[in-house]
């Protein structure tokens, strides 16, 4: 089983100033030793590619251009610290400066080292240290493929988005809303959430970390609790 670290925004500019944000959260996440080199690399819906020796992959996929305004598609992985696998939308903002679409960070690893409560909270530190309402409107951790499962738009039990349909379906085993989504809720109601870890940043953030281990979080118990508070969210859901 792997685990898939998402991270998304439709109001962060992650293209400003030399793509300062994405820069960050890439060199961030291999830092963290989440990623290390990259043996292939994709953009757009091109084949992968080998890179070739000495090159810096990372780097070159966050130099590649703009083409006519289109996001950029791009991908990259490797075998080292462990199998891992990298994909970033990149969208350019429109004319008033907001983002045409979203921004977007998928990472897949293997879940074993993270868990057990010492993995799980390693984890979880990693994940709030690296996202935060200053360029995260949304974001996640939860076993894949069971992620996908449970966003499946005919069967999966966040087929109905509490928000958007590429951002907060439901609540994972960690889930992080930024300002702008908290915005979207009745905070008063969401107070007093039955999850192993609630941490409030006033009206900026908040961390829901639903259990203690990421490795039981397809068991039916923690999948349970998900989904109450997944429907605690929809009854503070503010209108339109």
């Amino acid at each position: 089983m792997n685990l898939l670290w998402s991270a998304a925004t439709r109001h962060h500019d992650w293209l400003a100033e030399d793509r300062a944000v994405a820069r960050r959260l890439v060199a961030q996440v291999k830092a963290a030793g989440l990623i290390g080199e990259a043996s292939w690399y994709s953009i757009g819906d091109a084949d992968r590619r080998a890179p070739k020796p000495g090159m810096d992959v990372l780097r070159y996929l966050l130099d590649q251009p703009i083409k006519r305004r289109f996001p950029l598609v791009l991908g990259a992985g490797g075998d080292s610290p462990f199998a891992w696998e990298l994909a970033m939308l990149l969208s350019p903002p429109d004319d008033d400066g907001e983002v045409r679409g979203h921004n977007r960070l998928n990472l897949w690893t293997p879940i074993e080292p993270f868990a057990g409560r010492s993995g799980s909270d390693r984890l979880v530190a990693l994940f709030r240290g690296i996202h935060g309402p200053a360029e995260t409107e949304f974001a996640y951790l939860h076993p894949h493929p069971r992620s996908s499962q449970l966003e499946d738009v005919i069967d999966g039990a966040y087929g109905a988005p509490l928000t958007y349909g590429t951002m907060f379906t439901g609540v994972f085993w960690a889930t992080l809303l930024g300002k702008d989504h908290l915005a979207l809720f009745d905070l008063a109601r969401l107070q007093g959430l039955d999850a192993y870890r609630v941490e409030w940043t006033g009206d900026e953030a908040l961390l829901l970390q639903v259990s203690e281990d990421v490795a039981d979080a397809t068991t039916a118990a923690v999948e349970s609790r998900m989904l109450r508070l997944t429907e605690v969210f929809r009854a503070a859901r503010l209108p339109p």
